[in-house]
């Protein structure tokens, strides 16, 4: 756990014994929903020191996200299923297939849906009360790596192995911007100022600034000198950035470069950066 604004290490967890795939702060709780490449996932607290809260062992490659308002939190595992629980518990939801293989979730800003993506290339939307199935989008043709979701909810924005980002209409499926500037897997992706303008990180190295409906790249944010792995913005329009070496490098919302940081990680053979989350209103 990270200042934000100084780059200043406030908190640590681990080792946990394998890589941590995917992080997500739990709104108006001292808790991070971690998940992990064994398929664990694990309630991490931020207000004081203690051992992880083993919440469930999937079925490999976790993936967590929680809602807006902070009640529950989702994983999707490897063997495509999701598994929802309550913050308060956590006692369990629900659980389904979603996809054949790696099902990645994604909850709406809104709250009321949420979006996997599968090994697949497919999108599904499902809805957060009941969970059934509202939509099905046949997005990509290989695994979708990365999601992001429009602050309105009404688009769906997705990075594949297949080298292509995409945005999508939420209520339609119909393809809003299809985006082949990358030569890898597209690693990450987040809406900029004001969800008009999209930042895609991929394998590539590259991260690339572009614009729904219209050709091309607009610019490119220089300085990784390995693949991309994530990027998101944080309150405010900064922009943060992980890379396979260990690098978090943070943006202003103008694209200017500024100073570097480093996150200096425990003995792993790969010390990439995996996922980057912020907790609201927290500044970390």
């Amino acid at each position: 756990l990270w200042d934000a604004a100084t780059g200043e290490r406030l908190r640590g967890w681990g080792p946990l014994g394998e890589e941590v795939e995917g992080a997500a702060p739990i709104a108006g709780r001292n808790w991070i929903v971690a998940g992990l490449n064994d398929g664990r996932v694990l309630l991490l607290r931020t207000d004081r020191d203690g051992p992880p809260v083993t919440v469930c062992q999937g079925g490999g490659w976790a993936q967590v996200t929680a809602s807006p308002d902070g009640e529950r939190f989702a994983a999707g595992f490897q063997d495509g299923t999701i598994r929802v629980w309550r913050s308060d518990g956590p006692d369990s939801v629900a659980a389904w297939k979603a996809h054949p293989l790696f099902a990645l979730p994604v909850w709406s800003p809104t709250g009321d849906v949420i979006v996997t993506g599968g090994g697949e290339g497919t999108v599904r939307v499902w809805d957060a009360g009941d969970f059934c199935l509202l939509r099905e989008i046949p997005a990509h043709e290989r695994r979708i790596y990365t999601m992001a979701i429009r602050g309105d909810g009404r688009a769906i924005a997705t990075g594949s192995m297949d080298l292509t980002a995409a945005v999508w209409d939420m209520a339609t499926g119909r393809t809003l911007h299809q985006f082949r500037e990358h030569g890898g897997t597209v690693s990450g992706i987040t809406f900029l100022h004001a969800d008009q303008e999209m930042l895609t990180a991929s394998a590539d190295g590259r991260l690339l600034r572009w614009k729904t409906g219209r050709p091309g790249i607009l610019s490119e944010l220089r300085g990784h000198t390995s693949d991309v792995t994530v990027v998101t913005v944080a309150a405010g329009g900064r922009i943060f950035s992980g890379d396979w070496s260990g690098e978090i490098r943070a943006w202003s919302p103008t694209t200017e470069d500024v100073p570097v940081r480093r996150v200096p990680g425990y003995a792993t053979i790969v010390p990439r950066v995996r996922d980057l989350a912020f907790r609201p209103g927290a500044g970390e």
